[in-house]
């Protein structure tokens, strides 16, 4: 007689459901939740396209958060999507606080959502731009975050307090919603104290399209999209404490980023060679080609991303 397999412990089979405008997967012991946007186009329909990873990653204990953005080849303001998302990720989780019992949320795990520094961020490719702009914005001195903008934005910079105060708007109406109970976001700074993994990410103005890349009219689109790749990195360059909670995924036969993760490799090893702490565990090479994220067979990817937030 063969004896039956317990399940007792088994994580069940990952359930999205939507909240606020994004879909959610509730795991029922999370060691952290994992917000998660994706490429161009891909980041559109991420379930669909990022499943194998997000499944993956659902059975190593996370929460799932999923965003993702309106596909619009011609959405050149790239900061003020970034404020969006985080517009989105204080919607859902006033939702999500809000509606525990509905959702079967015990009071200790309501507890651990309500701790932002429970919270990490992947972004793939144009996602990961979006978190590395969501980072720049997360400097606790004011007044050096806005002399770094104003240097590196220039004419944009008006834009960028906009955007800014947008989200430092819905921050504060969160809070209001959350009525009565302990304030959730008043010491948050956008996203500062909430680890990162970046998965190929893509500063240029580049599109995916199967596994290929082509331009959107370059130079002219280097003078729409804002920030440009050349901003992007004069924001990388000047913003301090930029890789204290980051790690980076690049992928060896990636024809699409090329030169934006090199730059990011080539800024750590500047740290590291003027006495600047980083942790290895940040930069992990893998093999696979820019899309790797989407492929069917993810473990080895999940198990670097485990990695990273855990060290």
């Amino acid at each position: 007689m063969v004896n039956p397999v317990d399940t007792s412990n088994k994580t069940p089979d990952i359930k999205f459901r939507k909240i606020s405008k994004s879909q959610v997967a509730l795991h029922p012991q999370p060691k952290g939740v994992i917000q998660f946007i994706g490429a161009f186009v891909f980041g559109s329909f991420p379930i669909q396209y990022y499943y194998s990873l997000l499944e993956n990653l659902y059975q190593k204990g996370y929460t799932l958060f999923i965003y993702r953005f309106p596909l619009n080849p011609f959405e050149f303001d790239h900061l003020s999507v970034a404020v969006s998302l985080l517009e989105e990720q204080y919607s859902l989780r006033v939702q999500l606080l809000k509606n525990a019992n509905n959702y079967g949320i015990s009071e200790e795990i309501r507890s651990f959502y309500a701790n932002h520094k429970n919270y990490a961020w992947v972004g793939h490719s144009l996602g990961g731009k979006y978190v590395v702009l969501l980072e720049i914005l997360s400097n606790g001195n004011i007044q050096v975050r806005d002399q770094i903008l104003r240097q590196c934005l220039n004419k944009g910079f008006d834009k960028a307090i906009a955007d800014i105060q947008r989200g430092d708007q819905a921050r504060e109406t969160a809070d209001q919603q959350l009525d009565g109970t302990p304030a959730v976001f008043g010491q948050d700074f956008f996203i500062r104290d909430q680890r990162s993994v970046l998965l190929a990410p893509k500063f240029n103005n580049s599109v995916d399209a199967l596994n290929s890349s082509f331009s959107l009219v370059n130079p002219l689109s280097e003078k729409l999209v804002f920030p440009n790749q050349k901003a992007t990195q004069c924001l990388i360059n000047n913003t301090r404490g930029f890789f204290n909670l980051m790690g980076l995924i690049r992928f060896k036969n990636d024809c699409i980023a090329i030169d934006d993760p090199e730059f990011i490799v080539n800024k750590i090893q500047e740290l590291i060679a003027s006495g600047i702490p980083i942790n290895p565990e940040v930069l992990q090479d893998m093999e696979g080609s820019h899309l790797q994220p989407t492929n069917i067979s993810t473990e080895t990817l999940a198990d670097s991303i485990d990695s990273i937030l855990d060290s």
